[in-house]
């Protein structure tokens, strides 16, 4: 979020420098800079369009944010030069992210279909069907899920646990 919004902010000061500036004085189109930020406006107006939006389509666009804001994360800030608040909150907000989705945004998800191996079924249970609400598809390799149609595990009969069906 941090760097979003130093990204629109940097677009913003960028655009109106060169609709605001004399001739002389217009930030240069020819950099990588301007590439960069070229790419970010540009593929985030076209992902803006279109009506079906999801977060995951915005990831190609963290290459040209990083390119267009690394240089700012280095300001020195206060007496002597010595204070980078920028590089602070950008490591700040990195660590907490990470220790969030790496760990706590469905962390659950994979020690609950862990715990359906251990669960004693009848010896006549063929199937069970297991239920996710409001998650992405869970790792299926933890329930011994049948190979597909015609492969060699399938038809040597290495799966003796029944055979669960997900239902989201």
């Amino acid at each position: 979020m941090f760097s979003a919004f130093l990204a629109l902010l940097s677009a913003a000061t960028f655009f109106y420098d060169m609709f605001a500036n004399e001739w002389r004085q217009k930030p240069s189109v020819r950099n990588v800079y301007a590439l960069t930020m070229f790419t970010f406006v540009v593929g985030l107006g076209a992902l803006s369009v279109f009506g079906h939006q999801e977060p995951r389509f915005l990831i190609p666009l963290i290459v040209p944010i990083v390119l267009m804001n690394a240089h700012k994360l280095r300001y020195r800030f206060g007496s002597g030069g010595g204070r980078r608040p920028l590089l602070t909150l950008w490591y700040a907000f990195n660590v907490a992210m990470t220790a969030f989705f790496g760990f706590a945004h469905q962390g659950g998800v994979y020690p609950a279909v862990n715990s359906l191996t251990s669960l004693d079924f009848s010896p006549r249970a063929v199937e069970a069907t297991v239920v996710f609400s409001h998650t992405y598809m869970p790792p299926k390799f933890p329930l011994l899920q049948p190979a597909a149609p015609g492969d060699k595990e399938r038809r040597r009969g290495y799966m003796s646990r029944p055979n669960f069906r997900y239902g989201t």
